[in-house]
């Protein structure tokens, strides 16, 4: 009797031996084919919950650099749309100098009129310029509207801007409000279409100088939001860098150490299969 029982126990702790060398064997090949480490919650609560945390940072991180590059976008958009405005403008000033200066006829005045109304026309193009995503630059807030129906209709946007977060605690200017090109606009329509006009008067003159100082200072703080992206990047970069490394450090798989394991517990496996053939051999087992 004490011989059945010493072999069945022998026969079923080989049995288990098998199947904790073959459960080993199966997670080293997944590690090593996955590239990634078995960790479950329940045997190992800490790096699980280490990997959730440096996830979602990661994934914030991406958020951020995801809003740089739109922010990015925008801001070259409306450094080319200012730097056009200000030429404008300044082909306005010239204008409205040499409509003032000296004996025009109908035809040269005519002429400088039709150049107010082209002047007048890019200045609206401008001032209604949209991002690749069909979003207002110069409407601040109301990215959603036009801040120009016409030349001469009320600015339709607010003053607040728009600020895009770039990092932890960090945001950028990337949107503005058109609102003081509003008399620029009214100036240029006026000497376009009003033909009892024969000079531009101080106040408009005024008016393209403000417009033009306007986009100038728009400009300058398109410059500082640019530097802030880039900043913000490279900072974001850094963290990123330092996270993933510490994800790769907990979750790659480490190739020495698991072919190693894959060679033990096959060795392993198959010194327990030869000897349960033995022990199956045995004539005492043979006759339970």
């Amino acid at each position: 009797m004490d011989s059945r029982i010493s072999s069945a126990t022998y026969f079923n702790q080989g049995l288990a031996g098998m199947t904790t060398a073959q459960n080993a064997i199966a997670k080293a090949m997944q590690e090593i084919s996955s590239g990634q480490k078995e960790i479950r919650a329940s045997s190992d609560p800490s790096t699980t919950a280490s990997l959730v945390e440096l996830d979602r940072s990661v994934s914030r991180l991406q958020q951020y650099q995801r809003n740089a590059d739109a922010a990015d976008a925008r801001l070259g958009q409306a450094e080319n749309t200012l730097q056009g405005m200000s030429e404008t403008l300044s082909r306005a000033r010239e204008l409205a100098i040499q409509f003032n200066n000296g004996v025009h006829d109908d035809v040269s005045r005519q002429a400088m009129r039709d150049e107010f109304g082209q002047l007048r026309d890019q200045m609206l193009s401008l001032a209604n310029t949209r991002d690749e995503r069909g979003d207002y630059l110069f409407s601040g807030s109301q990215v959603g509207t036009a801040p120009y129906a016409s030349a001469v209709s009320a600015f339709a946007g607010d003053t607040r801007g728009l600020n895009i977060s770039v990092a932890e605690g960090r945001s950028v200017r990337a949107g503005w409000t058109a609102e003081g090109l509003q008399g620029a606009l009214q100036t240029l329509d006026d000497m376009a279409s009003d033909t009892s006009l024969t000079t531009v008067d101080a106040a408009r003159f005024d008016s393209l100088v403000q417009a033009q100082d306007l986009a100038i200072t728009l400009r300058a703080q398109v410059g500082n939001s640019m530097n802030a992206v880039e900043l913000a990047r490279a900072d974001n970069e850094g963290e990123l860098y330092g996270y993933t490394a510490t994800l790769s450090a907990l979750r790659d798989t480490d190739y020495a150490s698991a072919i190693t394991e894959l060679n033990k517990q096959t060795l392993v496996l198959q010194a327990t299969q030869s000897t349960l053939a033995r022990v199956q051999g045995l004539s005492l087992f043979n006759e339970l």
